[in-house]
């Protein structure tokens, strides 16, 4: 009998959690937009890369343009039109990107603290939704903001030190 393979989606990440501080853990994620591990030295950072990884897949697509403090050139009708076709054009290659990464070699990846799978299933009011669950797939929890997948991250590290502790 034929073993099911499991599939990871494009917008999911393997957070690899190689260190833990009080309020804090640091180390490398994978996702099959990138085709290596991206480091990260606190929660925050990871937050902020993993967003920025998502924007270059176009998965899940932002639903608000990024704000950006840089002198923006004068706009005039015919820009934003051209911004339209940019935006479809980026859209369409985003969907049909090929996988940087294979699923075999996401799954082997472990923390040597902690490993945790987050599906960003959509990207609203600049921050992430999605599903939050442990190395082994085993669901811990939903994040409706990029503030409660820290806590869930940090409470989980949290039962994970406490249950060391007791041992």
């Amino acid at each position: 009998m034929k073993t099911q393979e499991q599939v990871i989606p494009m917008n999911m990440v393997r957070v690899c959690v190689h260190s833990k501080g009080t309020y804090d853990a640091a180390g490398i994620f994978f996702s099959k937009l990138s085709d290596r591990g991206i480091w990260f030295i606190s929660v925050a950072d990871l937050l902020l890369k993993m967003d920025r990884l998502l924007d270059r897949g176009g998965r899940p697509q932002a639903f608000q343009a990024k704000r950006s403090f840089q002198e923006e050139r004068t706009r005039n009708t015919a820009d934003f039109g051209n911004k339209a076709v940019q935006a479809a054009r980026t859209w369409n290659a985003a969907w049909a990107a090929v996988p940087q990464m294979e699923d075999e070699e996401i799954l082997t990846q472990q923390g040597t603290y902690a490993t945790y799978d987050i599906i960003v299933q959509s990207r609203m009011h600049s921050s992430m939704q999605g599903i939050f669950k442990d190395g082994t797939g085993r669901y811990l929890g939903t994040f409706e903001s990029d503030l409660q997948l820290m806590r869930l991250m940090l409470i989980e590290n949290e039962k994970r030190s406490s249950f060391a502790t007791s041992l």
